[in-house]
């Protein structure tokens, strides 16, 4: 583990919208467990979930504090898919195995949706995708294999309408994710701690 970089003392919109944490305990003496997790990130919050309901014990170390590094401070949009979109995906590995990768982006996806409607976190739904260039013949190409391909419906926007919800000039065409959503990042990975509190595991600890 990393020692405490120099961006934890300044503060997160995220932060401040947070109930405080608990002081974690160093851990002391021996400790047995099935699986050992460095780092309270989401990786490691949602390992330790995925074990807890296949009955497995893990202990998780953290450093600093639960959703200290970018897992609780990125910017928070959730939709199905990777940096790159299936079609382009599809030229690379072929479309069988565009579609399986795709489809282990909706399991993450739903991952995340599950914890949030566990609690009332504020999620704001739709993510917009808008082109700095025209090129609507590319974006209605690339909707219309994502519909066809992979059974994922998107939405086409046209200039006006993005000039218009954007109040600026500067982009043409988009392509809208109704699926999509924006998330509080910190408070999903206390919403994990406290769901594996819940299930009877042990404060997180730092050496």
């Amino acid at each position: 583990m990393s020692a405490p970089l120099a961006f934890e003392s300044q503060s997160t919109w995220y932060e401040a919208q947070a109930k405080r944490q608990p002081i974690q305990e160093p851990l002391s003496g021996s400790v047995e467990t099935d699986v050992c997790i460095v780092g309270a990130g989401l990786a490691g919050l949602f390992l330790a979930k995925e074990l807890t309901e296949r009955h497995r014990s893990a202990l998780i170390f953290e450093a600093r504090r639960i959703g200290a590094g970018a897992s609780g401070r990125h910017g928070g949009f959730c939709s199905p898919g990777w940096a790159c979109r299936g079609p382009q995906i599809e030229e690379r590995v072929g479309l069988v195995k565009a579609k399986a990768l795709f489809n282990l982006s909706r399991e993450g996806y739903q991952m995340v949706k599950d914890v949030l409607t566990t609690a009332d976190v504020t999620c704001t739904s739709g993510i917009l995708h808008p082109s700095t260039y025209s090129n609507a013949d590319g974006l209605l190409r690339m909707l219309e294999r994502m519909d066809k391909d992979f059974g994922y419906q998107l939405e086409f926007l046209e200039t006006d309408t993005v000039k218009d919800l954007l109040d600026t000039p500067k982009y043409y065409q988009a392509w809208r994710d109704p699926k999509g959503f924006h998330f509080d990042a910190l408070a999903l990975c206390l919403l994990l701690r406290e769901a594996l509190q819940k299930r009877g595991y042990r404060s997180m600890k730092k050496p």
